[in-house]
Formats: structure tokens, sequence, C-alpha cells
């Protein structure tokens, strides 16, 4: 059977909301995706139990599928008993960090051997997940196209925007120190309730929102006259696109893309954070580096492209 509009992929779990992204725009063009949820995966007696609960019923959604698509790669457990293709997703936590862990990593490395393809969310990850399996392939990350034409509100003077979680897979205490040294140069910064070192960054004077809807999250990020995002990783994660989608300047570790960010080491962050605040921008200028911005995302991470890049491996798999 050759995949067409109408070959059912069941794509299960949702990290960061690309498999609904994905599964809502797919079926907006007439595909027969779906997607299943899934309790979360706690150390906890309660987290366990529901997942078990859910996996005595998880072969009634998942036999009807055509094709079977894993989100997150210690879940690959789900698809063990599937007779088609299988696609297991990295996103990225989980070949950092999960195949380091005794247990996880077992896990992985058994979903991986039944695997049909072993996908990863960004580029930074391809030498270990082509240690796992040499014929990983990159699958790009969607974007909205409601990002891309957004109408955004007006940047606030003097106004800097942090758009990761706190903690150390991002930066951790860089990224604290530095959100510190600008709170006392007078800036306002502001940031998201979230992630282990959160406190540590209210003391430091960061003014903490709550967690939100993505299109609050966006609007709240075009209210920086700059964005601050991770030093860790060299990849974007879909906050720093949906940063990259306001037209604000984003500074941010280092990158092996062509993403139009200004990079910054832990060292340089402050400084190259004052330049950019104290920078005089025409409103002309301010256009044309939203619309590079928004062109680069477009070419790169549209939901279109991606649609074409996901369908181009569920081709390959069913011949």
């Amino acid at each position: 059977m050759a995949y067409s509009e109408d070959t059912r992929v069941l794509h299960i779990n949702d990290v960061a909301r690309v498999g609904s992204m994905m599964t809502n725009y797919a079926r907006s063009q007439g595909r027969h995706w779906a997607l299943a949820t899934i309790p979360p995966g706690k150390p906890t007696l309660a987290s366990v139990k529901s997942r078990l609960d859910d996996l005595l019923t998880a072969s009634q959604r998942i036999k009807p599928a055509d094709i079977l698509h894993i989100h997150y790669a210690p879940n690959g457990y789900y698809g063990w008993g599937f007779d088609g293709p299988l696609v297991i997703h990295f996103h990225g936590t989980d070949l950092r960090q999960d195949l380091y862990q005794p247990i996880k990593r077992q896990l992985i490395q058994q979903s991986v051997k039944r695997a049909s393809a072993v996908v990863y969310a960004t580029p930074d990850m391809e030498t270990a997940a082509k240690e796992l399996d040499p014929d990983a392939v990159y699958l790009p990350n969607p974007i909205p196209d409601e990002f891309l034409t957004r109408n955004y509100p007006h940047a606030i003077a003097g106004r800097i925007v942090f758009n990761m979680r706190w903690d150390d897979s991002k930066g951790g205490r860089a990224l604290i120190d530095a959100a510190r040294e600008l709170v006392v140069l007078g800036y306002e910064v502001h940031g998201i309730d979230w992630g282990t070192h959160r406190n540590e960054a209210a003391a430091a004077g960061v003014k903490l929102r709550p967690l939100m809807p993505a299109d609050e999250f966006s609007d709240f990020l075009a209210t920086g006259q700059a964005i601050i995002g991770q030093l860790s990783i060299p990849a974007l994660g879909i906050s720093d696109m949906q940063s990259l989608a306001t037209g604000r300047p984003l500074l941010m570790g280092k990158q092996n893309s062509s993403a139009p960010i200004t990079p910054v080491s832990p060292e340089t962050l402050v400084a190259n954070t004052v330049d950019v605040m104290q920078s005089e921008m025409t409103s002309e200028t301010e256009m044309q580096r939203a619309q590079l911005q928004r062109e680069w995302l477009r070419d790169n991470h549209s939901e279109a492209q991606c649609l074409k890049a996901w369908e181009s491996l569920y081709r390959k798999l069913l011949g």
C-alpha cells in the first residue's frame, strides 16, 4: 500500500505541541492523521498506574493505523506490538539526557531496534541519533502560519524578555546572572515562571509570568525590545521560533544553522544585549529585520514545508 492522503497516520504523545500542530495542519489539508495523548511519564505510583491503564486500551487506538509515529523515544513501547511501520521521534531531552539513564536507555534501545525509522527534531542531535541508527532522519519542527502573519503588540522600550524555562539544560546559572545584571542596569526583565531555578530568577529581579497559551506567549514575547533564549543547545526550540516570528532581535547561544539570530556566549550575553537595546533602529530597519526572520521561518519551518518533509519519510516507509 503506497502512501496517500487517505493513509491513516497516528501520532502518539504531544511534545511542545509538535504532534498537535502537524496533525491539525495535515487534517486541514485533507490528510487522515490523528493524535493520541498519553498520561505524563512521571516517576510516581499514580503516573505509573495511569500509564499502565492507558496501555491496556492503547491497542484499540493503534490497531487501525497504517503508520504509527511515537514522539519522545522512552514512550516507544507503545509501538512494540504494532505490525506496521513504526517511527520513533527524538525531541531533545530523550536523546541528550534520558539515553544515559539505565532504565530509559533500555526502553529507547529496544524501541529503536523495532523502529522502521528513527527521526530527530533538531540538527544538533544528528551525531547521537545516527549512533543509534545510521539511517536516522532529521524532521524539522513546525511553526504555525498564524505566527508568521500575526499582528503583534508593540515592543515596550527598555523591556527584555527571556523565552526559556529556568533550568540547567537551557543555561542555568549564566542566564540568572545575566538577568540580575540587566536588572541592575535598569532594564525591565521578564520571563516565565517555569523551571527548577525559577525562584532564583525571581530573586534576581525577573518579573515572572505564568505559563500561558501559545498565542498569548507570542504576544508576551513581542513586548520585549529584545528577546533572550537558551545558551546550552545549538538548536532552535519552539519558543525560539516563536521569538523570531515576532520580528524582535533574538539573542541566544550559537547555532549550527543559518537562523537569523544574534549569537552570544555566557560571557558576552549582557554586553551584546545592551548593544541591541541601545542601537538606534528606524521603523524601516525593524520591518526589514522582521521580514528576514519570517522568511527564514517560512523557508525552513512552515507547516507546509514540514508536511512535505514528514510525508516524504512516510512514502519511503510504505514504498
